[in-house]
């Protein structure tokens, strides 16, 4: 399993984006890398961590802002 220990926060997700399965995301670290497509991030929720892959990015006007989706979330 994942344990805590090993995981970096880099992000946090702020709120949906239309109902597409996109959301608003604030970048909290320094490496662009962590959040290419394709990378797996792991996202803690109330019921457990767990990993989703990037299915799409885009750069918002702010530098630490971005818009994100995950194969495994389909819609809102």
């Amino acid at each position: 399993g994942v344990l805590s220990k090993e995981l970096v926060i880099v992000g946090k997700i702020l709120k949906p984006v239309g109902f597409s399965g996109r959301f608003k995301l604030r970048s909290l670290t320094d490496n662009p890398r962590r959040f290419s497509l394709g990378e797996k991030l792991y996202i803690k929720t109330r019921f457990g961590v767990f990993p989703f892959k990037l299915s799409y990015i885009q750069k918002t006007d702010s530098s630490d802002i971005f818009i994100v989706a995950f194969e495994e979330v389909k819609e809102r």
